[in-house]
């Protein structure tokens, strides 16, 4: 509400938060601040000053010169009015919608569950190991664990040990043939996941080529940048 009456559009405003409940909570609950405030500050405009006590942030608004009062409860009408026009989204959503204004959006279907195809990719690794190294001491259950662990967590270093033959060995070889077989399944299918906007977007604004253009166009996207809970 601050940000808004002092200025700064709605639209160039972003909030992120984590789940689709949480973000229609937060839409609700800003558009609500921001009918208040506006309505405090109308009040304000007419001679009735907002109690500090009650509402320190539209006492704070309704300080100051009267045309600068006046304008702030403008601009917070006007953001009642296009409150649609507020971009208020999941971290995946915010990836996503990034994604399309870079240009990079279009190419892939979404897919919101991707642990078939996890196991999928896990099960015929497994069975193509075994084909080829009979006896070895890897269990389908210990390599579903690895597997699972390292797709589901494309970022996380794969630490384990390297000790040939060891099951702690076999255990990290599989769990990195199981990442890279995912990865190509994806790719070969035309489909991504959550962790595929995280990683995409971030591959976009750190390419060294074209990184810095797409951060400009992110800064120029958005003034101010609220994260729940960061």
């Amino acid at each position: 509400a601050r940000y808004v009456a002092e200025g700064v559009p709605l639209s160039e405003i972003l909030l992120v938060t984590f789940t689709r409940m949480a973000t229609s909570e937060l839409r609700d609950r800003v558009r609500t601040r921001l009918v208040d405030t506006e309505r405090a500050i109308g009040r304000a405009v007419a001679g009735v000053a907002p109690d500090p006590a009650a509402d320190p942030v539209a006492a704070l608004l309704a300080t100051g010169d009267p045309a600068q009062v006046t304008a702030r409860h403008e601009r917070l009408r006007t953001a009642v009015a296009d409150f649609d026009v507020a971009t208020i989204t999941t971290i995946h959503g915010f990836c996503m919608n990034a994604l399309d204004a870079l240009g990079l959006g279009r190419d892939l279907t979404f897919l919101d569950d991707v642990r078939d195809l996890v196991d999928e990719t896990i099960d015929d690794l497994f069975l193509s190991r075994a084909a080829a190294a009979p006896g070895h001491d890897l269990s389908l259950a210990d390599a579903r664990a690895a597997g699972r662990a390292a797709a589901f967590d494309p970022f996380a270093e794969l630490a384990g040990q390297r000790i040939p033959d060891s099951v702690p060995g076999l255990r990290t070889s599989f769990a990195e043939g199981v990442r890279t077989g995912f990865e190509a399944r994806k790719r070969h299918r035309g489909v991504q996941g959550y962790d595929d906007l995280q990683g995409r977007l971030w591959a976009a604004l750190d390419d060294p080529t074209a990184g810095e253009r797409a951060r400009e166009q992110l800064r120029a996207r958005y003034r101010i940048a609220l994260v729940d809970e960061f």
